[in-house]
């Protein structure tokens, strides 16, 4: 796959892609970003939520407990080309998020869903 960077922030990258439609090669852009985590977690019939407050918003907002898998574009990358997997590193992101935002330890994780952004 034929792609370039063209802006590379600390945790968004913009990258052009070549792509052959027919007998046309056309440049699209698209926005990349390393990989985050969402938590459900559920307990007697009860799914939890964070309360963040939110500068975009600002206010408070309510979301499933997450966070990045990795800190940076530049970690992430590094991940990528080292052969990480990322699936266990979003594992241990995970627990972390849940000790961290939420306060407990899990002790039944599993992956419920891989959502792929560009």
């Amino acid at each position: 796959m034929n792609e370039k960077i063209t802006y590379q922030g600390k945790i968004v990258e913009v990258v052009e892609r070549e792509v052959v439609i027919g007998d046309k090669t056309k440049t699209f852009e698209l926005a990349r970003r390393s990989p985050g985590v969402r938590l459900m977690i559920v307990k007697d019939d009860t799914v939890y939520l964070s309360k963040e407050f939110r500068h975009e918003v600002q206010g408070y907002d309510y979301r499933l407990p997450g966070g990045k898998v990795f800190d940076t574009l530049v970690e992430f990358n590094n991940a990528l080309s080292c052969n990480v997997n990322i699936l266990e590193s979003a594992k241990i992101a995970a627990l972390k998020e849940a000790r961290e935002e939420m306060g407990i330890i899990a002790n039944n994780i599993e992956l419920f869903h891989k959502s792929i952004c560009g």
